[in-house]
């Protein structure tokens, strides 16, 4: 007996049972679903699998209707903070991004902006606004707290997903400089600074020379 019929004889005894465990698993499975007991409501999906009929894909949509929590107050104010739609935002990553300016809506580099989660301790990230005072984080599933971290600031928390199969989330976040202690409490967006007013200068009225 040469090597070749050795291996086909081992292979024979190996594959054999398998096969037949395999047929004897599927007749089983198939008396089961046409029994009597069976629910017959759950029939038809039981087949579609048992013979793989490819399924329909069902895909939710993200809720939109999210609204951050903004609270606090301070010199910093937040003065946009929106979820992103799914056309503008960018969907492999959660991602907080925007623009910090100062009272006359200049943009404002080298701003240190926080981002903070439960626990996060010396983890948690700080970014460093750009020339143009825009700032990235890319963040993973969670909740996170946003504030500007020199000085007082209000704080935004925000999500990057509600539940995992919906993908992630782009929020906008801004903020400004200099809007002082007169910032909400809490919620909603805050007024813009107020502009001093003077009392007006009085006019000399100069006569011609004589």
């Amino acid at each position: 007996m040469n090597f070749k019929t050795i291996f086909f004889a081992a292979g024979c005894a190996i594959v054999a049972p398998l096969v037949a465990f395999a047929v004897l698993t599927i007749v089983l499975l198939g008396l089961l679903i046409e029994s009597p007991a069976y629910p017959s409501w759950a029939r038809e999906k039981s087949w579609e699998w048992m013979l793989g009929t490819p399924q329909a894909v069902i895909k939710s949509d993200p809720p939109l209707a999210i609204t951050p929590i903004i609270a606090g107050a301070g010199n910093w104010c937040i003065t946009k903070a929106y979820l992103q739609s799914p056309t503008e935002s960018h969907l492999n990553a959660g991602r907080v991004q925007g623009y910090v300016r100062d009272a006359f809506g200049q943009p404002m580099a080298g701003v240190p902006v926080r981002v903070e989660w439960d626990g996060c301790g010396g983890d948690c990230i700080i970014e460093y606004t750009r020339a143009d005072g825009y700032y990235v984080a890319i963040l993973g599933p969670g909740e996170y707290r946003i504030t500007v971290g020199t000085g007082q600031s209000q704080t935004v928390t925000i999500r990057t997903n509600m539940r995992e199969y919906y993908g992630h989330y782009t929020w906008g976040v801004d903020f400004k400089d200099g809007c002082g202690t007169h910032a909400p409490a809490s919620g909603g967006i805050p007024a813009p600074p107020r502009t001093p007013t003077h009392p007006p200068r009085p006019t000399l009225a100069l006569e011609p020379l004589r």
